[in-house]
């Protein structure tokens, strides 16, 4: 490396063996061996007196260690979890497999269906095209070019052998570019190709097709969560007119009972589009780290601990102020004690990230009023008018308390919660009220309005 270094410095001519990618390889390997040059570093006293560095990690992302022929790597040893080996594969890469073992099955069939022989086409035709179009310059490509130049012969994707595939599956598929789709739609297209890959197999070695699995999970019963989640968006045009096939395709079942490839491949293209409407499940995570209280004081002194924000949020509640209190009746806030609200719970009590941390993110009167809870005085003297036996009937009752109830649980409630949100959304409420679902708008009104 010093040697190729100072041939540039000086600038001696270089052979044409040491190419442009010759020196980005040098590059690499300099700055390959600085990283761990700064880890091994002693940094004595780094973590207090007498506390010196006892190691370092080095998150190898891109594989540097197996590229520069280290042993014990990344790709050479597996972690260790329970007992098992596992290992990280990228999503696109675990689609192209089972494409690569459909292809397989297709290409060792000796009779198939109009649409079978075009899928394997397709399939066949798609993978050349993808080692065809491959960089000659990346450097992986290089490491590599003994078998991106052989598979991008056509003649090679005609049968394969367990060589080939051990070829395909090591040294082919990490170069393919990945697939530029939503993560959630790449999701679902994995799932069905799995079914794809796996039901001939399954069929000839009579065994029970629907205890498919991918990774740790049944695929029907992931397939089947991702529909109960589109389900409940029924306000949305798209899955309203895929409805009827997404009740078929509950837990896979359309395709394990009628499995073709045909069919797979349409309910895929099909229900694909609609995956990026899944909501996004946020999850906070919560660190509790045990603070060292040292007493200044000395024995027999008093130390007083700092309070948390939750318990000084409690305190401050349990002081009943008026605007906490209009939040518990159903009256509209004035600008002064919203404001005052918002001093107190996102300043004085502590920063607004301890109020995000204590509230789950929460908007900030509706979780106030979820603290306080809502008035039953309240709820008779706004709505007593229409909330009676002499206006509605017992139906229409009890999905009236099933919207102050759920309000009551959630500190608010606005109408797209009735198109989104079991049960208000399995009742038709055109034909369950008719000329009085006026009051279910009189309702909604008057238990979201004070915490706008």
């Amino acid at each position: 490396v010093a040697v190729s270094v100072d041939m540039m410095d000086t600038g001696i001519d270089v052979p044409d063996v040491l190419n442009l990618v010759f020196f980005k390889r040098v590059h690499s390997k300099i700055k390959f061996l600085q990283m761990i040059g700064r880890g091994t570093r002693l940094s004595p006293d780094v973590f207090g007196t007498g506390l010196d560095k006892k190691g370092f990690l080095i998150f190898d992302y891109y594989d540097n260690f197996n590229y520069f022929r280290t042993s014990n790597t990344w790709s050479t040893v597996n972690a260790k979890a329970n007992g098992h080996s596992f290992s990280i594969t990228p999503q696109s890469e675990l689609i192209n497999r089972c494409k690569l073992g459909i292809l397989r099955t297709l290409s060792e069939r000796d009779k198939l269906t109009p649409f079978e022989e075009s899928y394997r086409d397709q399939l066949r035709n798609d993978f050349i095209g993808a080692v065809r179009g491959l960089c000659n310059d990346d450097i992986e490509v290089q490491y590599n070019m003994a078998f991106v130049s052989k598979y991008r012969t056509a003649e090679q994707w005609e049968k394969f052998t367990a060589a080939k595939i051990y070829e395909l599956t090591e040294k082919i598929l990490p170069l393919l570019p990945p697939d530029p789709s939503p993560v959630k739609m790449k999701t679902f297209d994995l799932l069905i190709y799995v079914i794809e890959n796996e039901v001939p197999k399954r069929i000839v070695a009579d065994k029970d097709i629907r205890k498919i699995r991918h990774g740790f999970g049944n695929v029907g019963k992931k397939i089947d969560s991702m529909l109960a989640e589109l389900l409940k968006l029924k306000n949305i045009p798209e899955i309203i007119k895929k409805e009827p096939l997404i009740q078929k395709m509950r837990n896979a079942e359309l395709l394990f009972s009628q499995f073709s490839l045909e069919l797979c491949e349409q309910v895929r293209k099909e229900l694909r589009e609609l995956m990026p409407y899944i909501p996004d499940k946020s999850e906070v995570l919560i660190i509790d780290v045990k603070d060292i209280l040292i007493d200044p004081i000395g024995d027999g002194g008093e130390l007083i601990k700092e309070k948390t924000y939750a318990e000084k949020a409690r305190d401050y509640i349990a002081k009943e102020s008026p605007a906490l209190a209009k939040l518990s009746n159903l009256d509209a806030l004035t600008a002064a004690e919203k404001e005052e609200l918002e001093t107190v719970f996102l300043q004085n009590l502590g920063s607004a990230a301890d109020y995000a941390l204590w509230s789950d993110n929460a908007p900030l009167l509706p979780f106030l009023r979820l603290q306080v809870g809502i008035s039953e005085d309240a709820i008779a003297t706004k709505f007593g008018s229409f909330l009676n036996s002499d206006t509605l009937d017992a139906d229409q009752l009890a999905y009236m308390e099933q919207i102050i109830t759920y309000a009551e649980e959630n500190g608010d409630i606005v109408f797209m919660d009735l198109q989104r949100v079991s049960p208000f959304c399995d009742v038709d409420i055109m034909e369950l009220f008719g000329e009085k679902v006026s009051y279910i708008k009189m309702l909604i009104n008057g238990l979201h309005k004070p915490v706008m």
